[in-house]
């Protein structure tokens, strides 16, 4: 068994979810269910118990989870050790990043990563902005592109990067609503809204409504903002998401854009505040700094 191995089994091991897992982890659902397999077989016992609604972890897998959790826990330790007392700053480095993230913030800094760090490996994981948060807390990836939590949990440290407002956003040609959300006589509470289903973004979203009286009419709760774009550019309904989501979809001629009075978000980097000292988050941490102070 190696490292990568036991990251997907405890990645599995929290969501009991094979399909989740292997989109959270970038791995398919088959090449995940090889690996659970060869896992079970150096132990020689099953890990997992598995039917057609539920997935849970047996006596074994319990134990195993305690003993994955040790081992990379060590790994963490000795990757620091060794990249401490190297000259060279070298290893693999885990983000993870929307696939906004990956358009708007990583470019420069992964470009200048590479130019001043070449033995710094990226291993870049994309997914749901939902799954930002969790994978910070429980240390699954080294760096997360999240937009920062207003509770920040005293284990994590953001960084931000960048600052985007909140958009209504509506198809700018015909479409079944009939709406012109530039119109003052705009209603949320009579108008179709399409609305992540959980997130950061959400909450906000709430407290905002809340402020304002209005209780909106909700069509459709969505996973991720790219779905909340997609949906409403057909028609289905009024969405509401970060404007840079929209100034990097291939969809923007086709959306009409109107910004909120909410509070805007910042974007940056989530990570977890005891490998602030890791040698390669450190260099990470540098680049970025450099590529803020060029603008």
């Amino acid at each position: 068994m190696d490292i990568r191995e036991l990251k997907l089994f405890l990645k599995l091991a929290e969501t009991l979810h094979y399909a989740r897992t292997s989109q959270v982890m970038a791995i398919s659902p088959s090449a995940l269910s090889r690996t659970v397999q060869r896992l079970e077989d150096e132990v020689g016992d099953k890990l997992f118990e598995r039917d057609n609604r539920s997935v849970t972890l047996t006596p074994a897998g319990l134990h195993f989870r305690d003993y994955a959790k040790d081992v990379l826990e060590r790994w963490n330790l000795l990757q620091e050790t060794i990249a401490g007392e190297s000259d060279i700053i070298s290893g693999e480095l885990t983000v993870y990043s929307s696939v906004t993230g990956c358009y708007e913030v990583l470019p420069p800094i992964l470009k200048s990563l590479r130019d001043k760090y070449p033995d710094i490996h990226i291993h870049l994981i994309t997914g749901s902005v939902n799954d930002a948060f969790s994978l910070a807390s429980e240390g699954s990836a080294d760096i997360v592109i999240s937009a920062e939590p207003d509770n920040l949990p005293p284990t994590l440290e953001f960084f931000p990067i960048i600052s985007t407002p909140m958009v209504f956003i509506a198809p700018s040609s015909e479409s079944p609503l009939e709406i012109d959300i530039t119109k003052e006589t705009f209603d949320c509470s009579e108008t179709p809204m399409i609305l992540p289903n959980k997130s950061i973004f959400r909450k906000r979203i709430d407290e905002w409504f809340y402020e304002k009286g209005v209780k909106p009419l909700i069509y459709s709760e969505v996973s991720g903002n790219e779905a909340i774009l997609a949906m409403s550019r057909l028609g289905f309904g009024i969405g509401i998401i970060p404007k840079v989501v929209v100034e990097h979809s291939l969809f923007s001629s086709d959306i009409a854009v109107v910004e909120t009075d909410m509070k805007p978000f910042d974007i940056g980097l989530l990570i977890q505040k005891r490998r602030l000292s890791n040698p390669i988050v450190k260099a990470f941490l540098t680049v970025v700094k450099e590529v803020k102070q060029r603008g």
